[in-house]
């Protein structure tokens, strides 16, 4: 064991003088043809008409990405986006390549932004309405994410944010982020089903109400896949509740999100089978798993003053998961069964404040994670020993600040950094002395970046930032 070696819909309308003339002009009475002269036209006096109900729905935008390739995709083309997985929709609709692994939704694909994946090293951060899902001091995988809790029926924003330019992220955002956002709210039913004649099915449905201070969105989705290899089918479902309503000159949202999968894994391929074309049977019938996560997040934003803003955010999840796998153990190849069980907490609260030469963000965030490992050795998913117990902690605070503005109309500059406390302890349950050990780590993140506008169409970029991931091998070398 080793130690270190959007905001949604619903927001008060302004209008600006056109807006107001044009509204003005839609809610006036009709005025009446005898005013004109034209008796046989005329309207009699006092007369109504009433007008059929207007919807108005506002959006706040995400905070602005750094200035370096940053990639947004909106709810209208993630509908117009065909796709079968989460890790299919990113690569269609935002250009991240991936590499499928293609086990089921406990085996994560490897999505990669700027050589950096988010599979076994990590290195990407997937975050979900601010939540972040990268789980620290994971025995499998140090900062694993499953993206299969993204629904389609709730999706509603995308933004890829290249390499760990943004002050607002810290662990794992090395190389890159991935921000998802879902509606708060839904104004009509939605529905989806489809399938293939061989045996994969799924589909969605999304309800809710909208008004003009308050709405919620209920959604749910399923999916049920065969896969090419034997041994190799899965389902999963997602369940979502949002919702947000104004409070005074604030504004409070939240929800849940509720995800469960199960899933059987053909397994590895050996050299000897590849060679011989074997590619379709499986290693072992009984290998596969499930996982299931709960989410609960909510939100605080409130005006300040004319120029300032507040934003506060907080969030728990339960985790957990069994992958039963066959795998080397000291040269000989057995099934062995991991399993992980955590509870999280975490928050982050940040003020903004518009100048007249710029913006300036300042805030701070944290999390704690408790988290119990163990490893099984099995056949046929019957447990013969165990040969690792451990329990994990994970404690983090950051504070982090961002100035950004524009100089002389072509030079735009962000400029700001984070300073992350990270403290990591482990507890090995099997060893006779039962001595916890412990670390703390103290990092600074300088974020630099400069965007220059040559002409209307063409910019350049520079960017100079430092990032930083998980410590592997706290609960064990995976």
């Amino acid at each position: 064991m080793h130690i270190f070696s959007r905001y949604g819909t619903g927001e008060r309308l302004r209008f600006g003088p056109l807006g107001a003339a044009i509204l003005l002009l839609l809610l006036s009475p009709p005025i009446s043809a005898s005013a004109q002269g034209g008796a046989g036209d005329s309207v009699a006096s006092g007369s109504t008409t009433e007008l059929a109900p207007i919807t108005v729905v506002g959006s706040r935008n995400q905070a602005v990405a750094p200035p370096v390739s940053a990639v947004e995709v909106s709810a209208e083309d993630l509908r117009r986006t065909p796709a079968a997985s989460p890790y299919d929709l990113v690569r269609r609709a935002a250009g991240i390549e991936v590499h499928e692994q293609g086990q089921g939704p406990g085996f994560a694909s490897d999505a990669v932004i700027r050589g950096f994946t988010s599979d076994h090293s990590s290195d990407v951060l997937l975050v979900v309405d601010g939540v972040p899902i990268n789980l620290p001091i994971h025995g499998h995988v140090e900062g694993y994410a499953d993206w299969s809790l993204l629904s389609p029926a709730s999706v509603s924003g995308l933004r890829v944010i290249h390499g760990p330019a943004s002050a607002l992220h810290g662990d794992f955002a090395l190389g890159g982020v991935v921000e998802v956002t879902t509606a708060p709210d839904a104004g009509s039913r939605a529905a989806a089903l489809g399938g293939s004649s061989h045996g994969d099915v799924g589909g969605w449905v999304r309800d809710g109400r909208r008004s003009q201070r308050g709405g919620f969105l209920v959604a749910f989705d399923g999916k049920r896949e065969e896969g090419w290899r034997e041994n190799a089918g899965y389902w999963l479902g997602n369940a979502a509740l949002r919702g947000w309503r104004q409070a005074g000159r604030g504004r409070i949202e939240g929800g849940a999100m509720l995800y469960g999968s199960t899933w059987n894994s053909p397994g590895y391929v050996s050299v000897a089978r590849y060679n011989a074309h074997e590619l379709k049977a499986a290693t072992d019938p009984t290998d596969g798993g499930s996982a299931g996560r709960l989410i609960l997040h909510g939100r605080y934003t409130r005006p300040l003053g004319a120029a300032t803003a507040l934003d506060a955010r907080g969030w728990t999840q339960g985790v957990r998961s069994r992958v039963f796998l066959n795998i080397l153990h000291d040269d000989v190849v057995s099934q062995s069964e991991e399993e992980d069980e955590r509870v999280a907490v975490g928050g982050q609260a940040q003020v903004t404040r518009i100048t007249g030469s710029g913006e300036l963000t300042g805030g701070v965030s944290g999390r704690a994670d408790w988290t119990g490992y163990d490893l099984y050795r099995t056949q046929a998913r019957a447990r013969t020993s165990e040969t690792q117990a451990s329990d994990g902690r994970y404690r983090s605070g950051g504070a982090f600040v961002r100035w950004r503005g524009l100089l002389a109309q072509r030079l735009v500059y962000d400029l700001g950094g984070r300073l992350d406390v990270l403290h990591y302890g482990s507890l090995d349950r099997l060893a006779s002395d039962r001595v916890r050990q412990e670390k703390t780590r103290v990092l600074a993140s300088p974020k630099l970046g400069a965007r220059y506008l040559i002409g209307s169409r063409v910019a350049l970029l520079g960017s100079l930032s430092r990032g930083f991931r998980g410590a592997v091998g706290v609960i064990g070398d995976p």
